[in-house]
């Protein structure tokens, strides 16, 4: 008999608890939606709610750790047609560097390359737009486009204090990528790949 109280007491317990949980989730939801009605409301620039919703789930995700990301429907079409080759970059690998989009490294005839762009340049704008807290999956696509299409990059090189800034527009088209660049004898034992 003591058995079957313990059970019936424990059936209770538990629906209150998911339900406080339950509540506790709706008041967090409801701060949520206060503070994006009043930045949609207060802030100086016109934010839309989905601008907002999508920085919010992108913040979500970069705090559980740095592997995760969140990919909008937009993006994710553009990123299957880069991977499948429908449309075409300017030769240059971008990564984060102190908070600077910054070209690691740049394709060899590439159309980066033709224009002069040189690792160790860091990306201020693309197309006017500036690129300062944006994800580098996100630069990447923007720098993505239709085969002839042309984008715009204003860059820096140098020291931070004191940059040297350009422009350069740079046309989008189809470009060789050898992962073995120089293959040579140092001596007769001896090889040398670069890859």
């Amino acid at each position: 008999m003591r058995w079957r109280v313990v059970a019936v007491a424990l059936a209770f317990a538990a629906p209150s608890a998911a339900v406080a949980q339950s509540r506790a989730a709706y008041e967090e939801l409801q701060t949520f939606s206060g503070v994006l009605n009043h930045i949609r409301l207060n802030y100086p620039d016109s934010v839309s709610y989905a601008e907002l919703v999508a920085a919010a789930i992108r913040g979500v995700l970069r705090s559980l750790d740095p592997h995760s990301y969140y990919v909008s429907r937009l993006e994710w079409t553009k990123r299957s047609a880069l991977e499948r080759g429908d449309l075409f970059t300017v030769g240059i690998t971008v990564e984060d560097v102190e908070g600077a989009a910054t070209v690691l490294a740049v394709v060899p005839r590439s159309p980066a390359a033709k224009r002069g762009v040189l690792p160790g340049d860091r990306i201020v704008a693309v197309n006017d737009t500036a690129v300062a807290g944006l994800e580098i999956q996100t630069l990447e696509l923007r720098l993505a486009g239709e085969r002839g299409s042309k984008v715009r990059l204003l860059l820096e090189r140098g020291p931070r204090l004191e940059p040297d800034t350009f422009s350069v527009t740079l046309k989008r088209d189809p470009f060789e990528v050898h992962s073995v660049s120089v293959v040579r004898m140092v001596d007769s034992v001896t090889g040398y790949i670069r890859l």
